[in-house]
């Protein structure tokens, strides 16, 4: 009797593994299907935070940060003006800009493009600014950013290219 009790329950225990297989396996399936964030994709995103960061320092006016987005050589351009190399360079410069006020600066990137360790963004800006006479002035037009990573392996601005358009 204890071996018949037995043997049903392994019986029973039987069916019952091979009908849970398929939700078994498809749960495991699953959970091998589900990916994280792909690298480039976290690169990505990494990137887009660092360029909403300079933005909002921009709107700061926060010299010294915003430069110290830049690498140490990096560059800070802008078509038909003169680059801007280098990290105390371009704070320097951004401080001659101290009687101008920034009122609202908008990147909006188009495309952002994952190349081993580097990232190029495309995009447009709008920025709004008070002139040193009290003018209100608006900009816009196309941005390139090309971002690296630096030896603490933190994102850095190889170079802010901006062509206005108005």
């Amino acid at each position: 009797m204890h071996q018949t009790h037995y043997r049903s329950s392994v019986a029973i225990r039987t069916r019952l593994l091979l009908r849970l297989a398929p939700v078994i396996v498809g749960i495991a399936i699953a959970g091998c299907n589900r990916k994280e964030q792909a690298p480039s994709a976290r690169q990505a995103a990494a990137v887009n935070r660092r360029l909403a960061r300079y933005e909002l320092l921009v709107t700061q006016m926060a010299h010294d940060s915003i430069a110290s987005l830049f690498l140490p050589n990096g560059v800070l351009a802008n078509a038909g003006q003169p680059s801007i190399t280098g990290r105390e360079e371009i704070r320097e410069y951004l401080k001659s800009l101290d009687d101008y006020y920034v009122l609202e600066e908008r990147m909006m990137p188009e495309s952002t493009v994952v190349d081993a360790d580097s990232v190029t963004q495309h995009g447009t800006f709008e920025q709004r600014y008070r002139s040193p006479k009290g003018d209100t002035v608006e900009v816009s037009g196309d941005f390139r950013a090309v971002w690296l990573r630096d030896s603490d392996n933190r994102w850095k601005m190889r170079c802010m290219e901006t062509t206005t358009g108005t």
